[in-house]
């Protein structure tokens, strides 16, 4: 079959997104950049897929680990080669009429947010083409709890499923084999700065002193800065390709993961969470609060933050409270980090177990499985 992928919001990348340029090429990725990529490359490697990924960050047309890359408007595209059998579509993007492309089997819609985003747009679609099927992908458990009802709302009878991310052991496996040494007292953030990175870097240079030799690594694939300073032990990478973040991560001791920004204290709820499997992946200790679904997808892996007692926290678990000042806490992270810190930590359980559940093998065959069963 013939699959087009839409891959929005990646416009601000420092350079072009494909398979290539996120592993070795110095482009930073975010985790649904990565994810998409990695499954078209599995559905077109051992599937037999065709698989064509639409992105705004392409500058040219480019067939790369068997997948082809396009911009949106499918430009360098020839006509005959414009018809699919499915349409994968994820994020905010609505533009679906202007798309210059026809789809004769079926839309699967990726929900990587916790929310439904663009499901107007899509029945619009659909309403002018009564013979399409809709399935839906649905990143974890916790992410489904919120948005299936709506979706077997908006679309009776759609086929929907859970299928976590994959990250890319096979690069982990590469990297750790180089190996790195861990330092002590190291912290990094490789998300994006709304979700963390000012409450870390208040929490790095306050609330750690006693730590004499501490460093700070920061790794943001939106290219965004820490607000003002001059401390020479925080280095900011800025946005980096999948090999270089793995390197920064090996070398890091405590992965710390806030999920809340500065200002009004507004939270990330994360349906996944990448970044933290593979912080996990390479033997990091990761501290979060326990939102989203990180408890589900990870479990005892992680260390958690407790929430102070004063919020609803059942409400920020659930995903309905969208912002909460108190959560801007950086002592409370740097308490459970003393307390933590020089205590056995199991790592090696930690990477196996996302090496056994996030490899590209084990979500590549899921998805195979998935698409046979929707068409």
């Amino acid at each position: 079959m013939r699959i087009c992928f839409l891959l929005p919001g990646n416009k601000g990348r420092n350079g072009d997104v494909n398979g290539e340029t996120i592993r070795f090429g110095g482009v930073g990725a975010s985790g649904t950049d990565q994810s998409t990529i990695m499954v078209a490359e599995y559905l077109a490697q051992h599937a037999g897929h065709q698989t064509v990924i639409a992105t705004e960050k392409c500058s040219s047309v480019q067939h790369i680990r068997g997948v082809t890359y396009a911009n949106l408007s499918m430009e360098g595209i020839p006509e005959e080669d414009r018809v699919f059998d499915i349409l994968v579509t994820m994020l905010w993007f609505n533009e679906f009429e202007s798309l210059p492309i026809t789809v004769t089997k079926g839309v699967l819609i990726v929900q990587h947010m916790q929310y439904v985003y663009s499901s107007h747009e899509i029945q619009q679609y659909l309403s002018k083409r009564p013979g399409l099927k809709v399935a839906i992908v649905h990143v974890s458990n916790w992410e489904r709890s919120l948005t299936e009802n709506q979706f077997s709302n908006q679309f009776p009878g759609c086929k929907q499923q859970v299928i976590y991310n994959p990250i890319m052991t096979d690069l982990i496996q590469q990297v750790k084999a180089e190996g790195h040494a861990r330092k002590n007292h190291s912290l990094v953030f490789t998300a994006a700065w709304n979700r963390g990175a000012e409450v870390c870097k208040i929490l790095f240079q306050e609330h750690l002193t006693s730590w004499e030799d501490r460093e700070f690594n920061t790794s943001d694939y939106t290219r965004c800065t820490l607000s003002f300073h001059n401390d020479p032990r925080i280095h900011e990478l800025g946005s980096q390709d999948k090999i270089s973040l793995l390197r920064t991560l090996a070398k890091c001791q405590y992965f710390v993961y806030p999920c809340v920004n500065a200002g009004p204290g507004s939270l990330h709820h994360d349906t996944f969470g990448c970044v933290v499997a593979e912080a996990l992946a390479m033997g990091v200790h990761v501290v979060c609060y326990p939102m989203g679904a990180l408890p589900e997808v990870y479990g005892d892996l992680l260390t958690y933050v407790p929430f102070p007692d004063e919020v609803n926290a059942s409400g920020i678990q659930a995903g309905v409270i969208l912002d909460e000042p108190r959560l801007f806490d950086p002592a409370r992270f740097a308490k459970v980090l003393h307390q933590v810190d020089g205590k056995p930590y199991d790592s090696t359980r930690a990477a196996a177990s996302i090496d056994e559940r996030f490899s590209i093998g084990v979500i590549g065959q899921q998805w195979a499985e998935f698409i046979s069963q929707f068409v």
